[in-house]
């Protein structure tokens, strides 16, 4: 056991490591366009957290977990989780993939759901106020649709 909290110490160390790099750059860069960096930055994270899910072999149920208990599960492939009647009250899943996902009767409140991919997600009954589900600017003047069904 004392090894596994030596590797995950280790793993700390690293991450810290690498934001402080990629701090620096973006110091050094400073006059570089911010909005170029930013979604290079995204671009990063969509591939670096679900590759360290995988890592840590989490499966859906512990993504959930960890979304209960920290409020946060950014870029976290959610599919077909059962958030039914779970109080996710100011949660932030933003580029979260929530395809098939069950948030039938769920208090999404204030969530924070930028980006998040909420195909065939079942939203009814669900508490969306003050829920943000916008997306960020459309670029090359391409539009951005969003489609909603909202049964009462």
């Amino acid at each position: 056991m004392m090894q596994f909290k030596l590797f995950n110490n280790f793993n700390k160390k690293k991450i810290a490591l690498i934001a402080l790099i990629i701090l620096a750059l973006l110091l050094i860069l400073g006059n570089y366009n911010r909005e170029v960096i930013k979604v290079q930055l995204i671009n990063i994270a969509k591939v670096a957290i679900p590759l360290k899910n995988l890592i840590l072999m989490r499966n859906v149920d512990d993504k959930i977990a960890l979304l209960k208990s920290s409020g946060s599960c950014i870029f976290c492939d959610l599919t077909q989780g059962n958030f039914k009647g779970s109080d996710l009250q100011g949660v932030d899943l933003r580029y979260a993939i929530l395809i098939g996902a069950d948030l039938s009767n769920a208090n999404l409140s204030g969530a924070i759901l930028r980006q998040a991919n909420l195909s065939e997600a079942n939203l009814s009954g669900a508490n969306l106020t003050n829920a943000t589900l916008n997306s960020r600017r459309s670029q090359m003047g391409c539009a951005v649709e969003l489609n909603l069904k909202i049964s009462f």
